[in-house]
């Protein structure tokens, strides 16, 4: 179990983790963060991918980092963020594209 994050999880349990990311659906990091992250926050260079170091950081309290590995290696689950922005249509869409190069399309057919 990860101390001093906005929602405490099992690193080693696939489930504990999707419990986890999905308190943050609808929501702003604000709500669950310190004024002082949100001010460090604000502060960083903004670049494509931020949403997700800042989710890795402060929610799961991951250092992000640019290995091949799963992000929570006990469970096999990588952590992938994707903001999302309102068109003309007030229609939500990506901000970004969201690349899983990491995936055998070839034998996850045949995983559980």
């Amino acid at each position: 179990m990860k101390n001093n994050l906005p929602f405490p999880y099992d690193d080693k349990d696939k489930m504990s983790i999707l419990s986890c990311a999905k308190k943050l659906i609808g929501k702003r990091l604000s709500d669950y963060l310190p004024p002082n992250e949100i001010k460090e926050i604000n502060s960083l260079k903004k670049n494509k991918g931020g949403m997700g170091t800042i989710i890795e950081k402060y929610i799961f309290g991951k250092n992000p980092n640019s290995s091949p590995l799963a992000d929570f290696e006990n469970c096999g689950v990588d952590c992938k963020v994707t903001p999302l922005k309102m068109i003309k249509n007030n229609e939500l869409r990506p901000k970004e594209r969201l690349v899983s190069n990491i995936i055998n399309f070839e034998t996850i057919i045949h995983e559980d």
